[in-house]
């Protein structure tokens, strides 16, 4: 499993924006791009950087396998948005 947890402060013209509606696409967005990333089996984002922390040693990781290993894992999105006003 993979958990991403991100923290975005945003600006928006309206007073009233809707911020679940907002999160709830901005989801789905994010969700939908990594899906088509672990389908061609890339990785541009850098969370292999953070996984590779995880192994003992440099072998450990290339033995993991981290393209592969990505391409099947369960990824778990949670966003927390702050309306700046």
């Amino acid at each position: 499993i993979i958990k991403i947890d991100l923290h975005l402060d945003i600006a928006t013209l309206e007073e009233h924006a809707d911020l679940m509606l907002i999160e709830k696409s901005l989801k789905g967005e994010m969700e939908d791009l990594i899906s088509k990333c672990q389908k061609l089996k890339v990785e541009p984002f850098g969370l292999a950087e953070s996984a590779s922390k995880k192994f003992m040693n440099n072998r450990e990781y290339e033995n993991y396998d981290w393209l592969s290993s990505f391409s099947k894992a369960s990824v778990e999105i949670t966003l927390h948005i702050n309306n700046e006003k």
